[in-house]
């Protein structure tokens, strides 16, 4: 894998709302201008978890696709979610601060030289976890 997620996470804002972002790993010899990242997220008893943004601009969808523009991953490096007041990700509307689970898929990736990458098993994944009770793959 090129890129590959190392941990997905929530975190509760300043604001009230719930921003859901990935550790992701840049496993190639290329910088990374920009990732397209999937979400799903379930609550504590497994249940899948419509995500709905917090601006409402969006469809809600159990799985949520997610430009994130702007970022710099220098090959060979990790880039933290979770790094301070500076989250990236896909803020969820306030009504959803029942997340306890979050997986995260990166779908593409585009590098400072301008090539891309896109994920083969994004597919697969989406399949796995798209509107399935946690328990459903995890066996």
């Amino acid at each position: 894998k090129v890129v590959a997620i190392n941990e997905a996470v929530h975190k509760e804002m300043d604001d009230g709302n719930v921003m859901l972002s990935a550790d992701l790993k840049n496993n190639s010899d290329k910088q990374i201008k920009e990732l397209v990242v999937a979400f799903a997220a379930w609550d504590i008893d497994g249940n899948p978890i419509k995500l709905k943004s917090a601006s409402g601009t969006s469809e809600d969808a159990y799985v949520k696709r997610i430009n994130m523009g702007d970022v710099t991953v220098a090959a060979g490096q990790t880039w933290m979610a979770d790094s301070g007041d500076d989250v990236m990700g896909y803020k969820v509307a306030p009504e959803l601060s029942n997340i306890a689970y979050v997986k995260a898929a990166v779908i593409s990736a585009t590098m400072e030289d301008g090539g891309s990458w896109s994920n083969p098993y994004y597919d697969q994944w989406k399949t796995t976890y798209e509107n399935v009770k946690l328990e459903d793959w995890m066996k």
